[in-house]
């Protein structure tokens, strides 16, 4: 009868506590030094003379995004390690040093002086939105894939 008891108290108090952990703090305001090194460190490389005007952290059940906004409407999404997983340029482009070596050279070679605009990336590869509205898709190694419409 007590390890029926201690079982549905458990049980009980398991129902009420995942859910409040698994909505986790939502999107919280944060400064630029509570950003991960990583990102910190891309931002300034990249990104050196424009400013942050918004940057929040996401904080899920077992997963921590974090988004930044700069100045001239790029936005950068960040995994938890601070590796950036999409970076969106509404007015310039990402940067080409960003791009890993075999997509920059496939870029050159098929879209010459064509500019990246936006670039995502997850464990299935890159997704790349060109300033010439083409679509391209590259895998995990940087080979490119397809074009998408």
């Amino acid at each position: 009868m007590k390890r029926l008891f201690y079982t549905l108290l458990a049980l009980h108090s398991s129902l009420f506590t995942l859910p409040a952990l698994a909505a986790g703090d939502g999107d919280r305001p944060v400064i630029f030094e509570e950003l991960p090194a990583t990102a910190q460190k891309l931002i300034g490389d990249y990104f050196p003379d424009v400013k942050v005007t918004l940057a929040t952290v996401d904080r899920e059940f077992l997963d921590t995004t974090w988004d930044v906004i700069l100045a001239d409407g790029t936005r950068i999404e960040f995994d938890t390690r601070g590796e950036w997983k999409e970076i969106e340029c509404r007015v310039g482009f990402v940067p080409e040093g960003i791009l890993p070596p075999r997509i920059a050279s496939f870029l050159a070679e098929h879209h010459p002086g064509a500019r990246v605009k936006e670039i995502d990336r997850d464990r299935e590869g890159y997704e790349l939105n060109l300033d010439n509205r083409r679509e391209l898709t590259f895998d995990s190694r940087g080979n490119f894939r397809r074009y998408d419409d």
